[in-house]
Order: structure tokens, then sequence, then C-alpha cells
């Protein structure tokens, strides 16, 4: 059992009224010289109580030591100060809530907490401005576990009169590979980093949050958010950032609508929403529950909205289930001409991510006017991406296959869908040189005709590769599956006339199997060599199987030696 235990109350920006109701003691003790937590005359009003709320604002440092300790709110850093709190072999409980470089009213505040060996249950909120002001606030927990209600880091309001300024900044480290993040309660705990709110007219707020866990399990999340910003006045302009890896055995979400979101701007009406770095790495976990509402989406929610977005999400050795997700997406609502681009990028390396039902990757929705770009970037290292019904990858976006060997899903990237509209990019990278005869089925589809938009455009790079074939189809009569592959080296099984034609039955194509080339106007004399290489474009070409004559691939280039 580890013998510190500290307890916090809500995350979340309040009222001041509700945050300092009861009474207040202040610490007065030396600034910048750690002293006693229980010395009575450290403070103007006794040592905390639980009905106390408690104040470090003078540059000062408590320490908590080998005795419970307790206060119904604790203030490290209010209106323009500054504290800090030690803990170590002690309890703390904090019946109401901790707050850690709170700015208001154009003030600069700061406030810290570190402990070790702890115990943490409650939630906080660590770097926050409500109004104006700069908050600027740390917490760390090293050897630790801790039951939360929530965990703001980073966290910016501005509203009220115009022209108000805002900034936060903030970290959250936990550090126990052995021990548990658990909610308190069924509906689950709110994770949320680097998220500004701007309601001026003319104000600007910034925030930005950086949260490292390490930990056994962090279980019952309901929100996860990763940088968001929202604009709603005239001349607001909102900027957001933030940064959290969770190396954790399982990540679970709870309540009626869990979600993540990483990287969201909601520009309104002239206003401008910015979120220019919004990161998620999970590492070693497996994660259940949850719908992907967004990595690096924008809404515009007005006439000339101004909007940004850039969202990633990394999976390194992990598992993702998810309902269905937005990638680089982004949508109209009532506004006029609104500015906006987003750019959304899902990188797994040995993982899977698994959508229940649709996943769009680079798309626009609800856009009849104004300039926009959606771009959405998918890349799959000895990866699956298993979308159970559709896939759709705008026009401006990418699908990457990294390709280290033959075995599919192990050693190179894959794709699993219901049905897959591939309106963007494929591209495809060796990491070794594979052999005439290595193919690929990058995408593979549940229903025989479930590649709705034909050929997709593909490049290729590395593994000394001059010449790659690509298609669709390697079943009788179906349109399912998108393959690449070096073609092996063809031999000519048949050469004669049909019905008028010159016909060709050539073995060892891209599908492993006979074809006959017909109706191919390039195929001609000019292009016979002494060796009788030919080149096939599949724009000109049909490729029919010799046996039952039905197509059964197209072919995008047929290369022969």
């Amino acid at each position: 059992m580890k013998p510190v235990r500290i307890i916090l109350a809500i995350a979340g920006i309040v009222g001041p009224a509700a945050a300092t109701d009861g009474q207040i003691t202040e610490w007065s003790a030396s600034p910048g010289v750690q002293e006693d937590w229980f010395t009575p005359s450290n403070w103007t009003n006794g040592v905390p109580d639980i009905g106390t709320s408690a104040r470090i604002n003078n540059g000062g440092i408590a320490g908590i030591a080998g005795t419970a300790a307790e206060a119904r709110v604790l203030f490290l850093g209010l209106d323009g100060g500054s504290g800090s709190l030690h803990v170590v072999n002690a309890d703390l409980v904090l019946d109401f809530a901790g707050f850690l470089g709170w700015g208001r009213f154009g003030l600069e505040s700061r406030g810290s907490i570190t402990a070790s060996n702890a115990t943490v249950n409650g939630g906080f909120d660590t770097g926050l401005v409500h109004g104006s002001g700069v908050g600027i606030g740390s917490l760390e927990l090293v050897d630790s576990e801790l039951t939360t209600s929530g965990i703001g880091v980073g966290i910016t309001s501005v509203s009220g009169v115009g022209g108000q300024t805002g900034f936060s900044a903030s970290s959250f480290l936990f550090d126990d590979i052995s021990a548990p993040i658990t909610s308190e309660g069924a509906s689950g705990f709110n994770l949320i980093a680097g998220s500004t709110t701007v309601n001026g007219p003319a104000s600007t707020g910034t925030s930005s949050g950086t949260v490292s866990i390490a930990a056994s399990q962090v279980n019952g999340i309901n929100s996860l958010i990763a940088g968001a910003a929202t604009a709603t006045q005239s001349g607001d302009l909102a900027e957001a950032s933030a940064n959290i890896l969770i190396d954790a055995a399982s990540v679970s979400f709870a309540g009626s609508a869990p979600g993540m979101t990483i990287g969201a701007a909601l520009p309104g009406e002239d206003a401008t929403s910015r979120v220019e770095a919004a990161n998620l790495t999970l590492r070693n976990a497996v994660v259940t529950g949850v719908n992907l509402l967004g990595v690096g989406i924008v809404s515009a929610l007005g006439a000339n909205a101004n909007g940004f977005a850039d969202g990633s999400l990394t999976l390194e050795s992990s598992s993702l289930e998810a309902v269905g997700g937005n990638i680089g997406s982004m949508e109209n609502g009532p506004g006029v001409d609104p500015m906006i681009a987003a750019c959304g990028r899902i990188d797994l390396t040995d993982s899977t991510l698994q959508f229940s039902d649709s996943a769009i990757v680079g798309k626009h929705t609800d856009f009849s006017s104004g300039i926009g770009t959606p771009s959405g970037t998918v890349s799959l290292t000895r990866s699956t991406l298993v979308v159970s019904n559709d896939l759709t990858v705008g026009s401006d976006s990418t699908l990457v296959f990294d390709i280290g060997g033959t075995a599919r899903g192990t050693a190179y990237g894959t794709v699993d869908a219901g049905t897959a509209l591939l309106e963007g990019d494929i591209e495809v990278q060796f990491t070794y040189a594979p052999q005439p005869g290595d193919f690929f089925d990058l995408v593979v589809t549940a229903s025989p005709t479930g590649m709705l938009d034909g050929i997709p455009p593909f490049s290729f790079s590395g593994g000394g590769v001059s010449e790659l074939a690509g298609g669709i189809g390697l079943n009788s009569e179906s349109n399912q599956v998108f393959r690449v592959g070096l073609i092996p080296r063809p031999e000519i099984v048949e050469f004669g006339l049909s019905n008028d034609l010159i016909c060709i039955t050539i073995s060892n194509l891209l599908a492993q199997n006979s074809y006959r080339i017909e109706q191919a106007s390039n195929v001609s004399s000019n292009l016979w060599v002494e060796l009788g290489a030919f080149v096939a474009s599949g724009i000109e070409t049909a490729w029919y199987g010799s046996a039952t004559g039905s197509i059964e691939q197209a072919g995008i280039r047929i290369s022969t030696p």
C-alpha cells in the first residue's frame, strides 16, 4: 500500500465564488524556501482543515510529510501569485478542488504540485485562465496511483468585455507503469489538454497542454480532447496546441457518449480558430469503446469564418476499436465564404485500428461555398486498418503502405473494408528488395464490387524497384481487391490468330494466371524488337482470362523484359 494519498475534487473551470466560498487561510511563510504545512504561524488563519480554502500565493513552498493534511480548496498561484506544494509519504485530502496556476484579471499566476509514492483521488485543473491573464501550472506524480473525476491541462476561457487576452500553458506527468489511472464514477472522467474558448469580441486566447502518462491502465475516460479552439464573435482569435502520450496496457472509455478528438477548430462569424499541432500517441495499449470524433477537423459556424486544424494520432504496438472516424475533414455550417483547412494524420506501426461503422479521410460536407481544403493521411507499417462499412478517401488524401515482406498485415500494411472509395493517392514504400512474383493485396473489400471508383493512382519508392504493376479485380468478374506486385518474367504459351485478331496468351502476369491480350492498339509491329519485348497499357488493353473469357484484371501497366 502506498502511503501518500492526495484527494482532489473536480476538473473544469468553476466560478470564483464557488471556488472561494468558506473560510480562507493564506500561506505567509517566506517565499522560495520550503516550510512545514502544519506550522500554524505559516498561515494567516491557522492550518487549513476540510472546511477551509488554502492559498499559497506569495511564491512560497509548502511541504507535507508523514502526516495527513486537508483543505476544502487548494490554490497554488492565483491572481498574479505563485505557489508550490511537495508531498512525500503523507495524505492530502481536498474536499472541493485543486487549482494550479489560475490567471485572472490580466495577471500571471503559477502553481505546481510534485508528489512521489502517492495515491491521488479526485480531479484538478492546472494552468488555466478565466477572463484574461496568464496561467502556468504543472502536476507531477511519480510512483503513484490516480483515481480522478477529471484532468484539465492548459485551459483558456476568454469572455466578457472585448479586447481581452488569455494564455495558459501546463503539463501533467504520471509515471508509474505498475499503477492505474481510474475514473471516480461510472460516467467517466474528461482528459483535456490545450483547450481554448474565446467569446470576445476582438479577444485572443491561447492554450498549450502536455500530458505524459505511463501507467498500467487508464480506465473510464469519457472525453479525451487534445487541442481544441473555438472563437465565436467578430475579431476573436482562438489558438490551441496539445501533445498527449499514453503508455498503458489498456485504455477504456465510459459514459453515455465517449469520444476522442485530436485537433478541432470551430470558428464563428468573422472569427479565427487555429490548432497548429495536436498529437495523441498510444503505446502498447488496447483501446476500446470510443467514437473517434475527429483527427484534424474544422467546422465553420458562421460567415467569413477562418479555421485551421492539424491533428495526428499515432498507434505504436497498439489496437484501437472505435465506432467511426473522421480524419482531416471539415464541414460548413450556416456561414458564407469560410476560409478553412483541415489536416489529419493517423500513423500505425505494428498496430490495428478498427471501425465498427464507417471512416472518412479528407472530405468535406455541406461545403457549397468558400475556400477550403480537407486532407488526410493514413500510414500503415506492419498494421491493419479495418472499416466494417464504408471507407472514403478524398482526392487530396493519401494511404501510405510500408512493405517489408510478403506476409499480409504483419510484414506490410493492409486495409480491409466493406467498400472503398479511393479518390486520393496510394503511396507504396518498400523497406526490402521484393522479387518478381511478389504480390501485395493492399486493399480488400467485403463486396465483389467493393472498389467503388476503379483503380486508384499510386506511386512507389525504395527496395530497388523500377517498375511496379497494380490493378483491381483478381477474382473472376469482381472488383474486390487492389493488388500491386512485381511481375515475374512472362512466358508466351500461345500465339496465333483468333477472329482476325492477333492474339497472344501469356502466363505469369499480375494475377499469376494465364491471360490473353486483345484489342491493344499499341501492340503493333513497331513495338516488337528482336527479343520480343513489348509494353501494354491498361488504359488501352483489356485482359481476358484464357479459360473463361471474362474480364478478371484491369492492369495499370505491364512491362515485360
